[in-house]
């Protein structure tokens, strides 16, 4: 019932590509930074779902990385009169 009103309420925000995740965060986190290499014999779309997943890890810590220096504090800039030069 919480996802369904969940989903209708992005539907009417205008998300309408909204994902509802049915596991908790720490298995979703999981599933992409502990991705196991499927065997040699795997089909494609198991290859390709592994490889989807290591990029999206990859994708994903440099996107932490860029918040934590977004979120960090402004660097304090001295401003310094000039001297010399030509009067």
């Amino acid at each position: 019932m919480e996802a369904q009103r969940a989903f209708t309420t992005s539907q009417v925000l205008g998300q309408a590509d909204a994902y509802i995740l049915v596991n908790t965060a720490t298995e979703f986190r999981a599933m992409f930074f502990d991705a196991q290499k499927p065997p040699l014999d795997a089909g494609k779309n198991l290859m390709n779902l592994y490889n989807f997943r290591i990029k999206s890890a990859t994708e994903m810590n440099e996107l932490a990385r860029a918040l934590e220096r977004f979120h960090s504090k402004p660097k304090i800039i001295k401003i310094k009169k000039v001297k010399g030069g030509c009067a």
